[in-house]
């Protein structure tokens, strides 16, 4: 089932808790066999006249069906292909086959293998990972470790981008990363959580011939989130997380290696709205996963990079579970650049489809 909140927060493109989901069927469809698919049609227009970045219009869509079949009570293999369309393109973006072994290791503990879930932007906000990634950089691939239990949630993933063969002239690229929450209380009117977020990348390899210099990137992130709930479908809430950047690269090389910054922001839930507003601080901070407006880097030229940012923001989603299965969300988000006085802004809409039915029974 899918949870409006999440949906929306997410730009409508994240469903019910991929952990439980597949705790569920591996515990209570045993031996059968599903059609899945799922698919998200999208419009997100960035409306950007900085100097850290441009803007540009993402329109399109990308479908994932599947074959799957549920081993004994703990595992589950799935196969298909994920295809990526965009819209005022003559030719398919990209066609390419998934392959996902799940095991549930414990009840709380589920182990993919192959083709990974990557819903919901690993849990990683805005700054650490673009929002956009979810439908123009899937399938990914490695492996992920998903737990969910009564005080703590997370998502540990490995995604492996670049590979590489004897004497290739590119240079293997991954991204490991970790979401998670600490719930120190919840479930009564009030609540307190203690957010942990990193991701990493790398290029290099031993393999290869390249004159390119290795790469290691990392950003780190923790604070602490209260909120209330107001009732059984309003939620109101404050979260502040401090973020680290470092270069981690042998020798190197960026023009910032360490950097820093801090988000506090205020935000209103409801089962259809998500509404916040925030602060961004931030000082020599490079985010090669997250969204480049909030970074020191400039993608324009390197002469406009600005070390120390500061920004507010605000955001506005909506999102409405129209049928079993189906999402439509639509939202804008606003960008003021305090330093140097400009309005950036962004509008989606969203619509998707995720559902499995079964083929075959045990």
């Amino acid at each position: 089932m899918i949870r409006p909140l999440l949906t929306v927060l997410f730009f409508g493109l994240t469903v019910s808790s991929y952990a439980l989901e597949v705790e569920e069927k591996t515990q209570n469809e045993s031996g059968t066999l599903l059609f899945e698919v799922s698919s998200t049609t999208f419009f997100d227009n960035l409306e950007f006249i900085n100097d850290i970045q441009k803007g540009y219009t993402l329109t399109g869509f990308n479908v994932e069906p599947r074959l799957a079949y549920t081993v004994g009570s703990r595992a589950k293999i799935s196969g298909g292909f994920h295809l990526l369309s965009f819209f005022g393109e003559a030719d398919i973006t990209r066609l390419v086959p998934m392959l996902t072994i799940q095991t549930q290791l414990t009840p709380s503990l589920i182990l993919n293998i192959g083709n990974i879930n990557a819903s919901g932007f690993h849990g990683l906000p805005e700054p650490l990972y673009k929002p956009e990634r979810e439908f123009t950089h899937q399938p990914e691939g490695g492996f992920q470790f998903l737990y969910n239990s009564e005080r703590f949630v997370a998502d540990a993933w490995l995604n492996w981008e670049a590979f590489l063969f004897p004497n290739d002239t590119i240079q293997e690229e991954f991204t490991a990363g970790f979401s998670g929450r600490i719930i120190l209380s919840g479930g009564n009117r009030f609540n307190v959580e203690v957010p942990l977020y990193a991701i990493a990348i790398h290029k290099g390899g031993q393999i290869n011939i390249t004159d390119e210099r290795v790469t290691s990137l990392g950003n780190f992130g923790s604070g602490i989130k209260f909120s209330v709930n107001v009732d059984e479908k309003r939620m109101l809430g404050l979260e502040s997380v401090f973020f680290i950047g470092k270069d981690f690269s042998p020798n190197p090389h960026h023009v910032y290696q360490n950097g820093w910054a801090v988000y506090p922001k205020l935000y209103y839930t409801s089962s259809t709205w998500f509404i916040n507003a925030g602060y961004w601080r931030a000082s020599e901070m490079m985010l090669p996963r997250g969204q480049e407006i909030f970074g020191s880097v400039s993608t324009v030229r390197p002469e406009l990079n600005k070390p120390e940012r500061e920004l507010l923001t605000a955001s506005a989603f909506y999102g409405k579970d129209i049928a079993k299965g189906f999402t439509l969300a639509f939202g804008t988000q606003l960008y003021y650049d305090i330093r140097n006085p400009i309005m950036d802004f962004r509008f989606s809409i969203v619509a998707r489809f995720n559902d499995s039915f079964s083929l075959r029974n045990k």
